[in-house]
């Protein structure tokens, strides 16, 4: 009876341990310019930017199931601020659908995705730049960056404001937010010591 309460100790403590170590991503904030689309969380230069609805000449799929996308000319860009506080220990992931229009007589995107701090454009936590290399064109691809709170504390308590721009005109759908806690390594440490122990403890018993 006794072994049997401790094999089920060891098999919980080892689905803990499990779990710590693969916790899934949560998709804590969204824009996607149809039911998600807040206008006041936004800035964007109108006078060569905005929204439109593809057409079938224009793009095959986009980011999101039908509806508008957001748009961008040479130089400008779109601002958002998300809402969201970065906490510490967590990961964060910014995606954003990235699209090439079909119908361009001179295609070709030059792009950037930014992840910016409590609004500031020229205090960026993180970003990328592509040539477009991997996009279709008459589609969207999405592109990620990364905000790790564990491995820069400096981020922890700042506002996420989430900026692309572009050199030539793209379009942008179905920004996403995802966070992802991250186990502190001494409590994974610890725990493996103490799983480690009633693994002993069981094999002693045992013999």
């Amino acid at each position: 009876m006794l072994a049997k309460t401790w094999m089920r100790t060891i098999v919980a403590g080892v689905a803990l341990l499990v779990s710590a170590a693969s916790a899934q991503a949560a998709l804590i904030a969204q824009q996607d310019f149809d039911s998600n689309y807040t206008p006041a969380a936004w800035t964007v230069d109108l006078t060569d930017a905005g929204l439109y609805a593809p057409q079938s000449a224009q793009f095959t799929t986009w980011g999101s199931a039908g509806g508008n996308v957001a748009f961008t000319n040479g130089g400008l860009s779109w601002g958002w601020n998300t809402g969201l506080t970065l906490e510490a220990g967590t990961v964060y992931t910014v995606t954003v659908a990235f699209g090439e229009r079909a119908d361009l007589a001179s295609p070709g995107c030059n792009y950037n995705l930014r992840g910016s701090l409590s609004g500031s454009t020229d205090n960026f936590a993180n970003a990328i730049y592509t040539d477009g290399s991997g996009l279709t064109v008459g589609s969207f691809i999405d592109h990620s960056l990364v905000l790790n709170t564990q491995t820069d504390p400096s981020l922890v308590g700042k506002s996420l404001w989430v900026e692309v721009d572009s050199r030539t005109q793209t379009s942008y759908d179905n920004f996403r937010v995802y966070s992802q806690a991250v186990p502190e390594p001494s409590a994974l440490a610890l725990l493996a010591v103490g799983l480690a122990g009633l693994f002993a403890y069981a094999w002693k018993k045992r013999k």
